[in-house]
């Protein structure tokens, strides 16, 4: 017997006596709010927040169903000095905030998808024309991690929304101002919910439960 095979013969001999080479243990998961943690914190003073109707906001809408959809605001589209919205702050780092987006801004990357979206049987448009997300509780709880309470309104219809979001301040950016905030949250709305879609929601084609992810800037005024 060679002394390659006499070996082979000794280990497995050596994993069966021992019930065989060890499984690594699952990892536990990662704790959704500490990754969310990072950036400097919003200085602990009572403030305005303004959210400016500007190329560098992003607030998107992504159903993951067999074909992925993504409908994103256009924020080239004509706003002029319009606002995308505002919040509140105390000291302590409680508040509340509005946001609104014309529906008509909404764009899919095909046309006639785009004029789909806009009628009857999907956003209603003449009839809904803004998206409105509300948060009617704003509460820190890590220093850059706030919990978001509050509402969505699409299609006239109003549902509660929870999540939380990495709050984040930078002295100055380019192009925006100096004391801006950065907030970047995400939640899911159920399309059926607000009734948009009608049949053509809940199969491979069209996710019925979608994502709202915003990633957007403000610029603070100080109480004075």
């Amino acid at each position: 017997m060679s002394k390659l095979l006499a070996l082979a013969i000794c280990l497995s001999i050596l994993l069966t006596s021992c019930g065989g080479p060890s499984t690594p243990s699952p990892s536990a998961p990662a704790d959704p709010i500490a990754a969310l943690e990072g950036g400097t914190p919003i200085p602990g003073a009572a403030t305005k927040l303004t959210f400016l109707w500007i190329g560098k906001q992003s607030i998107m809408c992504v159903g993951d169903a067999f074909e992925r959809q993504v409908a994103y605001v256009d924020f080239s589209a004509e706003g002029g000095n319009m606002e995308v919205g505002e919040a509140t702050l105390d000291a302590e780092g409680n508040g509340r905030a509005r946001f609104a987006v014309p529906v008509a801004t909404l764009r899919t990357g095909h046309e006639d998808r785009d004029r789909k979206l806009m009628g009857g049987l999907w956003l209603d448009a003449d009839n809904h024309p803004e998206l409105v997300f509300e948060a009617t509780r704003l509460g820190r709880v890590r220093p850059t991690v706030w919990e978001v309470e509050g509402t969505w309104t699409m299609k006239g219809v109003t549902k509660p929304v929870q999540f939380h979001a990495n709050v984040r301040y930078l002295e100055e950016m380019r192009n925006v101002g100096k004391d801006v905030v950065r907030l970047k949250g995400s939640f899911d709305i159920n399309m059926k919910d607000h009734g948009v879609g009608g049949e053509y929601v809940g199969n491979e084609a069209v996710a019925e439960v979608w994502t709202v992810q915003i990633v957007v800037l403000g610029t603070m005024t100080r109480a004075e």
